[in-house]
């Protein structure tokens, strides 16, 4: 009874955070797909490589970490990421070719009404905006 007790007095510890590795040569190739299999917490290892995906919305919190030559390129046609959750870390990414438009703000990396995120170590080329 009072093992039971103390029991319900200690938190609940949260699911373990994982590394998604995505890889062109791995199970998970696409950034997209990562996001997709993520949680909150989780931790996406983007592997060397030039990745050209749709527009990327990050919206829970996760950490996105290039290794190597990890490139996102928006081919001109798009935004390439766009964050909506909040305590996003986004590190050591290339990001490139954003399209331009003269009706929409498009960027590289976008924050969109999020507080306590983290950018840095990332090269962005031929973007609209950079980080908006």
């Amino acid at each position: 009874m009072i093992a039971a007790a103390l029991l319900a007095l200690l938190p609940l510890t949260p699911a373990m955070a994982r590394d998604i590795v995505v890889d062109p040569r791995g199970p998970v190739r696409s950034v997209a797909a990562a996001l997709a299999l993520a949680a909150p917490g989780d931790r996406i290892v983007i592997r060397a490589g030039v990745y050209r995906e749709p527009q990327l919305v990050v919206d829970k919190r996760v950490e996105i970490v290039g290794e190597g030559e990890a490139v996102l390129d928006g081919g001109g046609q798009h935004e390439v990421l766009t964050v909506r959750a909040d305590g996003v870390v986004i590190r050591g990414l290339t990001i490139r070719n954003v399209g331009a438009s003269y009706t929409e703000d498009r960027a590289g990396i976008r924050l969109d009404q999020v507080s306590g995120c983290v950018i840095e170590d990332n090269q962005l080329e031929a973007t609209f905006f950079g980080i908006y």
